[in-house]
C-alpha cells in the first residue's frame, strides 16, 4: 500500500474517539506502546512495528487488541512477511467479523492478492472493504485499484460468484461494469451491451466514467478480434526515460490500427526498473487469462528475469531491446525483436567476406565482453567462408586514441604490402623460394641500387595503404565523436563496416570526418526513418535516444498482425510468432525462422555515402534481400 495512504489511515486511527480512551481502558502504557508501534510504522520500521503490536495482541482491552492485530498485519505485510501476514489476517477475519477494522484487513488482503499477480481473488477483497468503508477518502483509495483490476478483464465466471452473494449496490454496478469489459475482450459485444444496460449511471462513482464511455462504444461495434497484450516496462526508476518513450510509441500505433475488425487492449505494468518487480508483473500476466502474450522489459537484467518466469509459465515474450546470446535457448515461448550481438558479428563478417568476397580482413573492437561477442563472431565467420583476418587490435574505455592500434595495422599492411610485390615479381611465395635456395637476391639478380632515399617513418604514414582489404569497427554508442576524428589520419584504403551505433549523421556529415568514411557500410538491427508525416514524434528528455519511440511504434504495427486474426490461446499466439517472416516496421525488420531459434535475423545493411545514409537491403538468415515489403 501507498506509504502516504498508511500515514493517513494510521492519524484517522489516532483521532478516532475510540482510541482516545487506551488510556482509560487499558492504561496509560498500552496507548504509549501503541503510539510508538504507529510511529515505527510510519517511519518504515515495520519490523519492529510489527513486534510492538504483536506484544498489544494480549493486551485486555478488545479495541486495542483489534487495532493492534490490524496493524500487526500491515507491519508483517510491508516488511515482505506475506506468510505471517496472511495467517494474522485470516485469524482477524474469524475472531472479529464484525470490527470495524474489517475493512482495512480485506484492503490489505487486497493488495497482497495484487502484488502476488491474482487480481481475480484481489478484486473480491477489495470490494468487501469498500462494502465496509464509509469513509469517501478510503471509497476513492478502493475505487482506484478497482478500476485498474476491471481494466485488465476480469475472469467472468469469478465475477458471477462475488455477484451473488453481493449485496452492496454500487457493488453490483462495478460488477456489472467488470463483466462488460471482460465480454468486450472475448469478443461479444452484444453480451457487453447487455451488461452495460443493467448499469445504474448514478450509482457509478466518476472515476468509472472513462471505461463506461469507453464500453457503450464498443458495444455497438460488430465483434473484433480482441488482442490482449500484457506490457512490462520502466515507467520509474533509472530506466523510466526510454521506458515511457517506448510506450508513447507504443500506444501510438496501437491508436493507429485499432479498428472495427480488430482491437489491442494493453495491460500496463510498470517494473520500476526492478528485476523482483518484472517477476511479479509476469504472474500477473499469467494470471489473467485473456493475456496472450507479454512484450517488454526492456534492460537486459529485467528481460532475462522475465523470460526465464515467462518460459516456465507458458506464455509468449517478446524482448523488444534484448541482444542477449542464449536467451531464446531457455525455450520456445521467448522471442528477441533484435538480433544477438553474435548475429552481428556474423552477419558483417558475411558481409564482407560473402557478399564482397574480400580477404586479408582487420578488426578493430573494444576490449570488453560487448567488443568480444562481435569480434569474435566476426572471425569465426570469416574463418568459415575461407577468408583471413589478418590483424585484430582492441582498446579499452573511451577510444579517444588509437594511434597504437592504427598504426600496428599499417604496419601489417606494409608487411602485407611488400609480400605481395615480392610475390607478383617472383611468380611464387617468397617462404617457398627460401626453402629452396640459400642466396643473396644480389647475385641472383642483376638489380641496380636505388637513388631514392628510405622512407622516414613521418613518409611511410603518407602513403595509402590497400592492402587490408576490410575492417571491422563495431564502436559502443556515442563513440562514434572519438573513432570518427581518427580514422582519416591513418590512410588505410579499406572498406569499413561498422555497427549501428554509427549511425549519427550530424557526426558523419562533419567536412573531418564523412570524406574519409564514404562508402562506409553499417549492420544494424534499426534505421531511423528520415520523413514520416503520420507520424507524431513526441518530446523525450534529451538523453533519452529517439529509437525506442520508433522501437515502440514498430511493436505495436507487429501486434497489430497478430490481432489481425484470432488467436484463441497462449500457444497459438506463440506459433503465430514462430512463422512470422519479414514483417517491416518503420525503423526495424523482424524475421523470425526455425533455424534462428526465434531470434530477429533480418539486420538492414546501409551505406554512408555522400552526406546520406543508402538503405542497401536486409538480412534474411545469410542471404541479403533487396525487395522491399511494403510500409505498414
Amino acid at each position: 500500500m501507498n506509504k502516504i495512504t498508511d500515514i493517513i489511515l494510521v492519524l484517522v486511527f489516532l483521532i478516532n474517539p475510540i482510541l482516545g480512551q487506551f488510556a482509560l481502558l487499558g492504561g496509560r502504557t498500552s496507548q504509549e506502546t501503541f503510539d510508538r508501534g504507529v510511529a515505527s510504522f510510519n517511519d518504515g520500521r515495520y519490523t519492529n512495528a510489527a513486534g510492538i503490536f504483536r506484544k498489544l495482541t494480549k493486551s485486555d482491552t478488545d479495541e486495542l487488541i483489534t487495532a493492534s492485530v490490524m496493524m500487526l498485519m500491515k507491519s508483517e505485510y510491508h516488511a515482505g512477511n506475506i506468510a505471517n501476514a496472511k495467517l494474522v489476517g485470516g485469524d482477524f477475519i474469524n475472531r472479529y467479523p464484525r470490527s470495524s477494522y474489517l475493512k482495512d484487513v480485506y484492503l490489505c488482503f487486497g493488495d497482497m492478492f495484487v502484488n502476488e499477480g491474482l487480481p481475480n481473488v484481489a478484486f473480491g477483497m477489495y470490494l468487501n472493504s469498500r462494502r465496509l468503508t464509509i469513509t469517501k477518502a478510503t471509497q476513492d483509495l478502493l475505487d482506484e485499484r478497482l478500476v485498474k483490476l476491471v481494466s485488465l478483464g476480469l475472469n467472468i465466471g469469478n465475477i458471477n460468484i462475488l455477484e451473488m452473494t453481493e449485496g452492496n449496490l454500487v457493488n453490483k454496478n462495478i460488477l456489472f461494469l467488470a463483466r462488460a469489459f471482460s465480454r468486450i475482450l472475448i469478443g461479444e459485444p452484444d453480451e457487453a451491451a447487455a451488461e452495460m444496460y443493467k448499469i445504474d449511471s448514478d450509482l457509478l462513482p466518476e472515476i468509472y466514467s472513462g471505461i463506461s464511455r469507453t464500453l457503450i462504444r464498443q458495444t455497438y461495434k460488430p465483434a473484433q478480434n480482441t488482442l490482449a497484450i500484457g506490457v512490462i516496462l520502466p515507467l520509474t526508476g533509472h530506466g523510466a526515460g526510454i521506458g515511457q518513450a517506448f510506450l508513447k510509441g507504443l500506444y501510438q500505433a496501437v491508436d493507429r490500427v485499432n479498428n472495427d475488425s480488430s482491437m489491442i487492449v494493453l495491460s500496463i505494468f510498470n517494473n520500476n526498473s526492478d528485476a523482483v518487480e518484472s517477476l511479479l508483473a509476469v504472474r500477473h500476466c499469467v494470471n489473467n487469462p485473456n493475456i496472450k502474450l507479454i512484450i517488454g522489459p526492456l534492460t537486459s537484467t529485467n528481460s532475462i528475469i522475465a523470460s526465464t518466469a515467462a518460459q516456465e509459465m507458458t506464455i509468449p515474450i517478446l524482448l523488444p531491446e534484448s541482444s542477449e546470446d542464449n536467451l531464446t535457448e531457455i525455450g520456445d515461448f521467448i522471442f528477441q525483436m533484435n538480433s544477438t550481438l553474435t548475429m552481428r558479428g556474423r552477419l558483417a563478417g558475411r558481409y564482407l567476406a560473402g557478399e564482397l568476397d574480400l580477404d586479408s580482413l582487420a578488426v578493430i573492437a573494444p576490449f570488453d565482453e560487448f567488443g568480444h561477442s562481435l569480434a569474435d563472431a566476426f572471425m569465426t565467420e570469416v574463418d568459415a567462408l575461407g577468408k583471413t583476418v589478418v590483424a585484430v587490435e582492441w582498446y579499452s574505455g573511451i577510444p579517444e586514441n588509437l594511434r597504437r592500434q592504427f598504426m600496428s595495422l599499417r604496419k601489417i599492411a606494409f608487411s602485407l604490402q611488400e609480400s605481395s610485390e615480392y610475390d607478383q615479381y617472383l611468380g611464387m611465395e617468397i617462404d617457398s623460394l627460401d626453402a629452396m635456395f640459400d642466396i643473396s637476391e644480389d647475385i641472383f639478380f642483376d638489380i641496380p641500387e636505388s637513388d631514392e632515399k628510405p622512407l622516414s617513418r613521418s613518409d611511410s604514414a603518407k602513403i595509402v595503404l590497400e592492402t587490408i582489404q576490410g575492417l571491422y569497427i563495431p564502436i559502443h554508442p556515442g563513440h562514434i565523436q572519438y573513432l570518427g576524428t581518427q580514422f582519416p589520419s591513418y590512410n588505410l584504403n579499406t572498406q569499413l563496416i561498422g555497427n549501428e551505433n554509427w549511425l549519427d549523421l550530424e557526426v558523419l556529415t562533419q567536412e573531418i570526418v564523412g570524406p574519409h568514411i564514404n562508402g562506409m557500410v553499417y549492420i544494424s538491427n534499426y534505421f531511423a526513418p528520415v520523413d514520416f508525416s503520420s507520424i507524431s514524434l513526441p518530446a523525450l528528455d534529451e538523453n533519452v535516444d529517439l529509437k525506442y519511440f520508433y522501437h515502440g511504434f514498430d511493436s505495436g504495427m507487429l501486434l497489430a498482425e497478430l490481432a489481425g486474426t484470432k488467436l484463441e490461446s497462449r500457444l497459438s499466439a506463440k506459433d503465430k510468432l514462430a512463422g512470422l517472416d519479414r514483417f517491416r516496421g518503420l525503423t526495424q525488420i523482424i524475421s523470425f525462422n526455425t533455424n534462428s531459434k526465434n531470434i530477429n535475423t533480418a539486420l538492414r545493411v546501409l551505406e554512408y555515402r555522400n552526406h546520406e545514409l543508402i538503405d542497401l537491403g536486409y538480412f534474411n538468415c545469410d542471404s541479403i534481400i533487396v525487395n522491399f515489403p511494403a510500409i505498414p
